[in-house]
């Protein structure tokens, strides 16, 4: 008897993570373009790409982070390089032009 209750509430205890993963997985899908995180946008003329550098949870936290990111591309000789700070989502970190 008390192996037939582990069982069945080992079930229950799946079916509700699973419940709560779909869940979750939906609000994401539906909320996601709302509460989209920080990310430093890079770009460089030479050679002509633009990087993502992140996710980073405030405006603050990437804004400090993005001297380094700088200086990694300037010892990389890049040249012509932009930062901005942004709140979204990109598909790709990095995207030659």
């Amino acid at each position: 008897m008390f192996f037939i209750c582990l069982v069945d509430c080992d079930v229950a205890l799946n079916l509700h993570r699973h419940n709560y993963n779909t869940m979750k997985n939906f609000l994401t899908e539906l909320f996601g373009n709302i509460v989209q995180q920080y990310w430093i946008e890079v770009t460089t003329a030479n050679p002509t790409c633009v990087y993502y550098f992140g996710p980073f949870s405030n405006y603050k936290e990437a804004k400090l982070a993005e001297p380094g990111f700088i200086e990694d591309l300037e010892s990389e000789n890049a040249q012509g390089i932009k930062a901005e700070v942004k709140r979204c989502q990109p598909e790709e970190l990095t995207m030659p032009n």
